[in-house]
């Protein structure tokens, strides 16, 4: 393999957070119906990297689920994804 696909690489680091409040009806989904309000805050971190033929990305979050009346349901959740591009060959194919 060529060093010139690790050669010039960019690598970009970006925190985020973001949030979301809901309202349901039915939290326990059931038929006994019980509303609740849920707060979901993510913060998180993403990396992208750049280089001559091969792109990066990866993606890291956690997740708070908080309940207003149902605390006993409040959860964390981690997210990860990732994902990579790379050409092979040089210059082949387009």
């Amino acid at each position: 393999m060529s060093n010139t696909v690790w050669a010039k690489r960019n690598i970009n680091f970006n925190p985020y957070i973001s949030s979301e409040l809901v309202f349901t009806d039915n939290v326990n989904r059931r038929p006994e119906k019980d509303a609740d309000l849920v707060l979901r805050i993510t913060p998180g971190i993403s990396m992208n990297t750049a280089g001559s033929r091969l792109r990066t990305q990866v993606n890291y979050g956690l997740s708070g689920l908080m309940y207003l009346s149902n605390s006993d349901k409040n959860k964390i959740y981690h997210n990860l994804s990732s994902s990579a591009n790379t050409e092979l060959t040089e210059n082949t194919l387009y």
